[in-house]
């Protein structure tokens, strides 16, 4: 089973920490539960190599998948592996909980 997905995971590209719309109730290891659809990130994401493309803001890598089976505040669980906006996925989530 995948791990839960929290605040502060980043994404696959190294940046863009998940710090907006996370579970306000409901936490794993003492970090609150990132949600499919609301969790997102303020910080810079660092996928583009200025050369090629300039940094953005990551206000956009939103998760965008999660749980089908596991809801918090009826919103899927998103989890290490679930897709965020643009394709990156988070990680490294919370060892110890795992959620199919």
């Amino acid at each position: 089973m995948p791990n839960i997905s929290v605040i502060g995971d980043t994404n696959v590209h190294g940046g863009a920490a998940f710090d907006q719309g996370l579970s306000g109730n409901v936490s794993a290891g003492n970090k609150a539960v990132a949600l499919a659809g609301q969790t997102g990130s303020s910080g810079n994401d660092s996928q583009y190599d200025s050369r090629t493309r300039s940094q953005h803001r990551a206000s956009n890598q939103q998760a965008v998948s999660g749980s089908g089976n596991v809801f918090v505040n009826n919103k899927p669980v998103h989890r290490v592996g679930d897709a965020r906006i643009e394709g990156a996925t988070a990680g490294p989530g919370i060892g110890s909980v795992g959620v199919n």
